[in-house]
């Protein structure tokens, strides 16, 4: 309470200054809150001191605390690194009111899940736990840069086995950095039997041996009875991996890498299968038609040696170009005939000649 001063007037009993009952209100409130400044009796409030706020009003749940001017005190609101911020979300400290005469201090980010742009001071161990769902895209990084700083870009990031094994060549044999693999000793890899779909509608394929490089590739679907729901027998769908045991079945490559539109297959009977169809039955050996082959499976354009027979597209010769018909099959018979015929006959004329120069040193 601010001090009530006591109007006296102009001269003595001139009427002009308080009346004695209210000076002597004024005297005893003045007294009151003297006594109570020294703990003798009283009461103030305290609103009514000079240096602190005039109202509760708005200041509830606050702790009061001297000013940084240092010249008086204020009602301080507790609150967390959000308040630097202005983003919610990066509070590490929460408080609880809802208790009568209690402040309940929490942990804001307990969990890693909780905390959306959380910083490690050394390394991360995982305990033997996979970390993954890595974005390695130009608006991750520059989601990154935005939050923390700096030029980062798309080269910064860290990726994950997916986006390795969709772009990165494998070392097909151990120790053998981008190795390719041996040629496999026939095709039955390549068709895989489906065991049953699962209860998201996927086909089954216990230990399939893909990973999601695989994602987009093209299957010929097929049933030895009936197809199941959704799909149709010699029909070509595409892949995307889901795990070392399941995959899901897609109408296009693009929602297959996308991971859209997927087909929700179920039953079916008989024996059901997929076929890959990146091996191609018409080329040579067991490779598919789209991966690196090891030097010993290649021709070397330089000059090689070859083990196996070479089936040209075309004649080599002057006969290039001329179509499979009967009459050119037979036109190319007779001058194989004529070939064969000229080189029997030079090599008997080599014959004589080597028998008549016998006798001759023989005399």
């Amino acid at each position: 309470m601010a001090r009530e001063i006591v109007d006296i007037g102009v001269e003595g009993n001139d009427g002009t200054g308080d009346a004695i009952r209210e000076a002597f209100r004024k005297t005893n409130e003045n007294f009151q809150e003297l006594y109570a400044v020294f703990g003798i009796g009283g009461q103030i409030n305290f609103t009514n001191l000079g240096d602190t706020p005039s109202s509760y009003t708005g200041l509830a749940s606050r702790l009061m605390g001297v000013k940084t001017t240092e010249d008086g005190v204020e009602a301080l609101e507790l609150v967390s690194n959000g308040a630097l911020t202005g983003d919610a979300t990066d509070d590490t400290i929460t408080y609880n009111y809802t208790v009568a005469g209690k402040l309940i201090i929490t942990a804001g980010n307990s969990k890693l899940s909780s905390d959306l742009s959380p910083k490690l001071s050394g390394p991360l161990n995982g305990n033997n736990f996979g970390i993954g769902n890595v974005a390695v895209t130009d608006n991750a990084a520059t989601a990154f840069t935005n939050k923390y700083g700096g030029t980062h870009t798309i080269d910064d990031l860290v990726i994950d086995k997916q986006y390795a094994d969709q772009r990165y060549t494998k070392g097909g044999i151990p120790n053998k950095q981008g190795g390719a693999r041996p040629e496999p000793a026939n095709a039955t890899e390549y068709t895989l039997t489906i065991a049953n779909y699962n209860s998201s509608s996927n086909p089954v394929i216990t230990g399939h041996g893909y990973d999601r490089a695989a994602n987009g590739v093209a299957v010929t679907y097929n049933a030895t009875t009936t197809a199941a729901t959704n799909l149709t027998k010699l029909t070509t769908y595409f892949i995307a991996i889901v795990d070392k045991d399941t995959m899901s079945l897609h109408p296009t490559s693009a929602d297959a890498i996308a991971g859209t539109n997927r087909i929700l297959a179920t039953g079916g009977a008989g024996t059901q299968t997929i076929l890959d169809q990146t091996y191609l039955s018409t080329l040579a050996g067991f490779y598919t038609s789209e991966e690196v082959l090891p030097r010993n499976a290649v021709t070397r354009r330089q000059g090689d040696t070859m083990t196996g027979p070479l089936y040209l597209s075309d004649h080599p010769g002057d006969l290039a170009g001329q179509a499979a018909t009967v009459e050119n099959i037979t036109l190319i018979n007779q001058v194989i005939s004529q070939q064969l015929t000229s080189l029997l006959v030079q090599r008997v004329m080599i014959d004589k000649q080597i028998h008549q120069r016998v006798k001759k040193d023989a005399v």
